[in-house]
């Protein structure tokens, strides 16, 4: 019986499937798009570069992408008001930074909990089929074994 090759068997079309009581349940949709949270408004970033636009110029020397800060700037020249303004704005920016990185790991946990979910349904019904074909093996075995042998 080890020299032979068994094809597996062919599965019925339509075999009615009894829910698997340790499948985790679906989990609550996302909202249907991350974009709804957002205000319709500029982002923080559009608001900043506006306030800096308006009240240092729009010539305004930058580094990296930042205002420059330092002794004759006209950033040293604004208000404490439009300091502690331009303050939170910034800080607008990063959380809104953080926000949008935040979705983006909800998004990318999302993806890999539905991949490991169709992982778990294959792998269940991978050992399922492995063991209906051990016991239909035993059971070929037992029957063949309880076969009377012909006396000679």
């Amino acid at each position: 019986m080890a020299d032979e090759i068994v094809a597996a068997p062919t599965p019925d079309p339509i075999v009615p499937v009894a829910p698997n009581p340790f499948e985790t349940p679906a989990p609550d949709p996302a909202p249907e798009s991350w974009a709804s949270d957002k205000p319709a408004g500029p982002t923080a970033a559009e608001r900043l570069r506006t306030f800096e636009d308006t009240h240092l110029g729009k010539r305004a020397v930058r580094i990296n992408g930042r205002v420059e800060r330092g002794f004759g700037s006209p950033f040293k020249e604004m208000s404490p008001e439009k300091h502690a303004e331009y303050a939170a704005l910034e800080k607008l920016v990063e959380a809104e930074r953080k926000v949008d990185e935040a979705h983006a790991n909800v998004t990318s946990a999302t993806v890999a909990h539905e991949t490991a979910l169709a992982e778990l349904a294959a792998a269940s019904k991978k050992a399922s089929d492995a063991e209906a074909e051990r016991q239909r093996v035993a059971d070929e075995e037992a029957a063949e074994a309880a076969k009377p042998v012909p006396a000679l």
